[in-house]
């Protein structure tokens, strides 16, 4: 292990020089989780459609129907708060959670179904 001497510092300066750098290290810690929790970022059409893997269009129906907020600056162009977006992802991957036991147990059925309408049609 390496040594560090300290000449002519005094343990105070020594604290005082620990605590400013784990100060500094907070701060930048905290603006960085305050900006990935805040994160107003505002995405364009394109930007935010790549974001849910929807096209454009499934963008504008989503917006329609108030499901995504869109915000027009100027004009004809409209941005989306990246937080927002995030959000709704969230929403779309419980509501995925919810549905896939749904769907795996409707296919179960189906596959039955077909399983015996085969047999029925077979004896036919």
């Amino acid at each position: 292990m390496d040594k560090i001497q300290f000449i002519g510092t005094t343990p105070h300066q020594l604290a005082d020089l620990v605590d400013e750098k784990v100060k500094k290290s907070l701060e930048k810690l905290k603006k960085e989780l305050l900006h990935e929790n805040a994160n107003d970022e505002l995405l364009t059409r394109e930007q935010a459609a790549e974001l849910l893997h929807i096209n454009l269009s499934t963008l504008w129906h989503w917006q329609r129907k108030g499901k995504i907020k869109c915000y027009g600056i100027s004009g004809s162009r409209r941005y989306y708060k990246r937080s927002e977006i995030m959000d709704a992802l969230k929403i779309i991957k419980k509501i995925m959670l919810w549905i896939r036991p749904i769907t795996k147990s409707i296919l179960k059925d189906l596959k039955k179904l077909l399983k015996n309408m085969r047999l029925i049609l077979q004896k036919n």
